[in-house]
């Protein structure tokens, strides 16, 4: 740095290019005096952490609150799409068993008994697939891993 055209003298540093060596603090505080000074820090170090302590716990405190609080609106949600999925279910299937009470001649029973027997009948098939393919799927894997191991070996 260059004031009033003057450069500043080196740094007695030992990092110092041509330094002597150790820079000297002139040493105006005894012993004890640095003591209390150290217990004071000490004092302030062990405050700073039990404030970092406590804050920390106080994260974990409202991110557990927040948890819980998401858990339950999904679950609310969860139960909200399971309502609205039953009852258009139900307005369908009542929809279609009226309809083809019509078609009967007004024989309620009969919309309503086939109706329940094209459900039942749906869901069987579609279950029957479903299951199907994941037995079929599960077998192949184990069929896989033990050619695998008959190769290896």
């Amino acid at each position: 740095m260059v004031s009033e055209g003057k450069v500043p003298p080196p740094d007695d540093g030992p990092s110092a290019v041509g330094g002597g060596g150790p820079r000297v603090i002139p040493n105006d505080q005894p012993a004890t005096e640095s003591l209390v000074d150290a217990g004071k820090y000490l004092a302030d170090a062990v405050e700073y952490a039990r404030q970092y302590l406590s804050t920390q716990a106080d994260r974990l405190r409202v991110a557990a609150r927040n948890a819980i609080l998401m858990l339950i609106v999904g679950m609310v949600a969860a139960m909200i799409a399971a309502t609205i999925l039953i009852s258009a279910t139900v307005l369908l299937c009542m929809g279609i068993a009226d309809g083809l009470s019509v078609l009967l001649g007004g024989r309620q029973w009969a919309g309503d008994l086939i109706t329940a027997g094209l459900v039942l009948g749906s869901i069987a098939i579609f279950a029957r697939f479903f299951i199907g393919g994941i037995m079929r799927t599960s077998r192949e894997k184990t069929r896989m891993e033990y050619e695998k191991r008959r190769v290896r070996d």
